[in-house]
């Protein structure tokens, strides 16, 4: 199972999603940092969080998991 960093959206419905797999944590906190620029200009703006998940998690949420609201999906 490989590992991954990622960047978890947390969305004011609830739901949330994953976006930006890097390999290491200094890259996903780059990537990070471009989400929320990208973001901020919006009317709605997800909490933003650096987490580490499995690579089939991540293809999981990806694919089938749109809009998802489970609460064992990795945290920050």
């Amino acid at each position: 199972m490989r590992l991954l960093w990622a960047v978890r959206m947390d969305w004011p419905a609830g739901d949330h999603e994953f976006c930006c797999p890097s390999a290491d944590p200094e890259a996903a906190e780059k990537e990070l940092a471009g989400v929320a620029r990208y973001w901020a200009r919006g009317p709605m703006r997800p909490r933003l969080s650096v987490v580490r998940i499995s690579e089939r998690d991540l293809n999981l949420h990806t694919r089938a998991r749109k809009g998802c609201r489970a609460p064992d999906c990795p945290l920050p």
